[in-house]
């Protein structure tokens, strides 16, 4: 881990020279791959519906990945964790 850590100091510079605009194609393509996986979801099942959802929706509006698949996780404990004690 550590010999990589050093090679990651002389290509650092390499990849701070990208400006932000060029990244932009890349992240569309990425988008666009990210919602094949929406087809599969059954969107009449609540528990897997609404946490898709939020997902989806949280991150472009957060404008991180990180806080949708957070925010799509606790619909997901929240929704099915009060579906299993409404049944039990």
């Amino acid at each position: 881990v550590g010999l990589l850590f050093f090679l990651c100091c002389f290509f650092a510079p390499i990849f701070a020279s990208i400006p932000p605009w060029a990244t932009g194609p890349a992240l569309i393509v990425v988008g666009a791959m990210m919602m094949r996986p929406l087809a599969e979801v059954d969107w009449n099942d609540y528990g897997q519906a609404i946490p898709a959802f939020v997902t989806v929706a949280l991150m472009p509006l957060t404008y991180s990945i990180a806080y949708g698949i957070i925010g799509g996780l606790m619909c997901y404990v929240a929704i099915n964790g009060l579906d299993f004690i409404v049944q039990a």
